[in-house]
């Protein structure tokens, strides 16, 4: 369900580049080479690159993983058609820096999509509580709101983002939910329109943009 909306938002072209910001295991690396992108994942954890990478070898695709700080890229300004960046800002000091190495690297027209935790949902509260009983990566997470994001994005230098929200049933492993789930993304979207338990936002470089920084 997340990984439809946020490859929905992205729009992958044949041929396009892609980087992939936090790319953990790989799981968005891979899909993005398989929609047709040329693509580089990038994440701080060498356990993560190295289950990614075994990931990889089973598949003739155009992706490759190297260990990078989203905060501060090695990568050219303008090079880049496409940067996902999914459940990476919750887990970053810095927010704004991240997205604003993303707006340097996109060359103008290029896009972003981030797919976050709501703030206000109730598997961010659960993933929260988790964190204060028990030592693991969401201990230190932010969560953001749909509002948030958009201003973080905006800071950054992006057009208005444009995304939805999914995910409106618990987060229980029930059999019975889960079989319901479209009834409840119905129910959700039409009375709790932004209220998803996930967030997916596209938001563009403008065509006629300078890079970050240029004055």
């Amino acid at each position: 369900m997340e990984g439809q909306a946020i490859f929905s938002l992205a729009a992958i072209r044949a041929g396009e580049t892609a980087l992939d910001l936090g790319c953990g295991t790989g799981v968005f690396s891979l899909e993005a080479a398989r929609r047709g992108a040329r693509t580089v994942g990038v994440d701080i954890s060498p356990a993560m690159l190295a289950a990614a990478n075994a990931k990889a070898e089973s598949f003739d695709l155009p992706v490759s993983f190297l260990e990078a700080d989203a905060e501060s890229l090695h990568f050219p300004a303008g090079g880049l058609d496409l940067v996902l960046a999914i459940t990476t800002l919750c887990f970053t000091g810095r927010p704004d820096a991240v997205l604003r190495e993303a707006f340097r690297v996109l060359r103008p027209g290029g896009r972003i999509v981030i797919g976050e935790l709501n703030r206000i949902s109730y598997w961010a509260w659960l993933r929260r509580m988790k964190g204060l009983f028990r030592e693991g990566s969401y201990r230190h997470a932010r969560f953001f709101s749909f509002f948030e994001l958009n201003a973080l994005l905006a800071q950054a230098g992006f057009q208005r983002g444009r995304g939805e929200s999914l995910i409106f049933f618990p987060p229980v492993n029930s059999s019975l939910i889960l079989k319901q789930s479209k009834r409840f993304e119905a129910i959700g979207n039409r009375l709790l329109p932004g209220g998803g338990a996930f967030l997916a936002i596209r938001a563009d470089k403008a065509a006629n943009s300078k890079e970050s920084g240029d004055s």
